[in-house]
């Protein structure tokens, strides 16, 4: 059986909202019942949650590098190739937009 995506939210955020573990315990056995499959999922996104540097974005390439792309077991995956935003007053973006000014 495949997990509702808005139900899993939906619990995970009742759960963060409590206070402490005991009161969390007592959010997911009413909010998930006997559905061990909701809450496994939700335990991990509350473990991933409370741990904090347990999750890292991908880092930024830095200006001017030409950035690597992951590798899957048959090659690497489809994607456009990295371009550095045009950030220079004057650039004219994609043929036809003039940058007048910065923005933000």
């Amino acid at each position: 059986m495949s997990l509702d995506p808005k139900r899993v939210q939906s619990v995970f955020l009742a759960a963060i909202e409590a206070p402490n573990h005991a009161e969390r315990a007592a959010v997911l056995d009413g909010e998930c019942g006997p559905d061990a499959e909701l809450r496994q999922r939700v335990e991990a996104l509350l473990k991933a949650h409370d741990e904090p540097g347990s999750f890292s974005p991908p880092a930024a390439a830095p200006p001017g590098a030409t950035p690597t792309l992951p590798q899957a077991a048959d090659g690497p995956f489809p994607s456009s190739e990295y371009h550095e935003p045009a950030t220079a007053i004057g650039t004219v973006i994609a043929g036809k937009y003039k940058l007048i000014e910065a923005i933000g």
